[in-house]
């Protein structure tokens, strides 16, 4: 189950029923619904690379990209 700490932001996982039952009654932390939690962990990241062959360089297929070689 995990927490949320209310003056920092951060969130902490707890696995043992002990440490669950006494972060529930702490003040300073809430508790975080699973739903909530799947969502904040699992955010799309946007990637962008683009290659570009200089007329020196070898393509893919090992061959020159200069036709005058």
């Amino acid at each position: 189950m995990q927490f949320k700490c209310k003056a920092t932001g951060l969130i902490y996982n707890f696995e043992f029923e002990v440490d669950i039952l006494s972060m529930q009654k702490h003040p300073d932390y809430e508790v975080i619904p699973d739903n909530e939690s799947a969502q904040e962990t699992t955010k799309p990241v946007k990637t962008s690379k683009k290659a570009k062959v200089t007329q020196d360089e070898i393509s893919i297929n090992r061959e020159h990209t200069n036709s005058g070689n």
